[in-house]
């Protein structure tokens, strides 16, 4: 059932508030597709008391005409299901034939959209940043370099927003730039709750666009980046999931934002407030904290602090019972996520240290 939608359940809550009398609607499929669906709105309707009336369909209320509303839902879904059918087939044809079905909805940063061919246009003003981008990175730039630079110097990106690490991997990552275009990379596919969700599809059902957009880059220079973005990654995911475990379970004391890793020196390893990153990047105001935290010692404390709550826990109840007074939650999950966290961190540390744990 997908009654949940924003407009509809406003109309419902008005019917339910007694601030409307009577509803027109152009046709039945307009209120629901589906036959089900359609026959409980129109009940909850008469039960509030609004008359519902279809334009184009004849009222009935009795019980024939229940089931002619019934009949007329469901060739409205059957209807409905053979014109998405026919769109998407239309569409993989626009894109065999070299033609990209999106139009001129949004493009990629460094071109613009021509009517008239139907097809991309390099724009040489952003296509200027997109190279120099691609050659910072890969004389070893970060990507939060790059935005830091680029917003430092005022270029606006292409909708007008702040450049970001997560702005500059979309781009690092666009094979459109060095003329490679697919159709067909990703389909909706129904939710049980009859919504709609976006799920990658296998490479071998991609219809690739040739000519359509036209390269700013060297197809080598595109995979040179790559190669350093995977070698990157790797080493980031096993640092991260051997050091960063902090990450989520302690807050700056000063501004209150998550503490997340800041990188590495040598052999050590460092956190900073998450604001710090919104300030040297976007240009905003950040936590006025401005040193790092060493790993090893943010750790070490954690674990103290840990072991002093095994050890005495009535100081962390009390804190509890106070939150739970003052509406912040119930106490009963709070203890339970206090002793399945406690557990975690002496599991890990024993496995590390071999201890065999805290004395009680």
């Amino acid at each position: 059932m997908t009654l949940e939608r924003p407009q509809l359940s406003k109309l419902r809550h008005m019917a339910a508030n007694g601030e409307i009398e009577a509803l027109f609607v152009f046709t039945s499929d307009r209120l629901a597709r589906d036959p089900v669906e359609l026959l409980v709105l129109l009940r909850e309707f008469a039960d509030c008391g609004v008359e519902v009336h279809f334009v184009q369909e004849p009222p009935d209320s009795t019980p024939e005409g229940e089931l002619v509303s019934f009949v007329r839902g469901h060739v409205g879904r059957v209807e409905h299901a053979k014109i998405r059918e026919r769109t998407l087939c239309g569409k993989m044809a626009t894109a065999r034939a070299g033609r990209m079905p999106v139009g001129a909805s949004s493009q990629p940063y460094g071109y613009d959209y021509d009517l008239q061919p139907k097809k991309r246009v390099v724009n040489e003003e952003e296509a200027k940043v997109v190279r120099r981008t691609f050659r910072l990175y890969a004389e070893g730039w970060s990507m939060f370099r790059i935005a830091k630079t680029l917003n430092a110097e005022g270029i606006p990106s292409k909708t007008g927003v702040a450049w970001s690490v997560t702005v500059i991997k979309l781009m690092l990552s666009n094979e459109s730039y060095f003329g490679v275009d697919y159709y067909g990379r990703k389909k909706t596919v129904r939710t049980g709750r009859g919504k709609g969700k976006q799920v990658r599809t296998p490479k071998e059902e991609w219809v690739k666009i040739t000519g359509y957009t036209p390269p700013i880059i060297e197809g080598s220079s595109f995979w040179k980046v790559q190669e350093r973005r995977n070698e990157t990654q790797e080493r980031y995911q096993s640092r991260t999931y051997r050091r960063y475990r902090m990450t989520g379970f302690v807050r700056c004391g000063w501004c209150g934002a998550a503490v997340v890793g800041a990188g590495y020196v040598g052999k050590y390893w460092y956190y900073r407030c998450q604001s710090r990153t919104s300030e040297a990047v976007l240009g905003t105001q950040g936590c006025v904290v401005a040193d790092t935290i060493n790993g090893a010692w943010l750790a070490d404390q954690v674990w103290s602090h840990v072991v002093a709550i095994v050890r005495d826990p009535s100081g962390a109840i009390a804190d509890l019972e106070v939150n739970f007074r003052t509406g912040c939650g119930d106490i009963g999950q709070k203890i339970e996520r206090l002793r399945r966290e406690v557990q975690r961190v002496k599991q890990e540390e024993n496995a590390c240290c071999g201890c065999t744990g805290v004395a009680r």
